[in-house]
């Protein structure tokens, strides 16, 4: 259970970006820079794979080096 707490937590602050690959391993104790790309690269595609979790009109969908992202601006 608390393993998937922390994956998701790692998940989500990468996929936020505020922080690098480096600095999420060292606070969440995460030994290989590979889970934390994977967790997040898995967390947007479940995210975009639910079909009322679709872009509006207002967002912008951005790929990076095979990753999708999702800016959804304010309105």
């Amino acid at each position: 259970m608390l393993y998937a707490v922390i994956k998701a937590r790692v998940a989500l602050e990468s996929v936020r970006g505020e922080k690098t690959v480096a600095q999420l391993s060292s606070e969440f104790g995460v030994l290989y820079y590979n889970l934390i790309r994977q967790w997040g690269t898995q967390l947007l595609d479940e995210l975009l794979s639910f079909p009322t979790f679709l872009p509006t009109a207002g967002s912008v969908l951005i790929r990076t080096q095979g990753n999708l992202l999702l800016s959804c601006t304010d309105r």
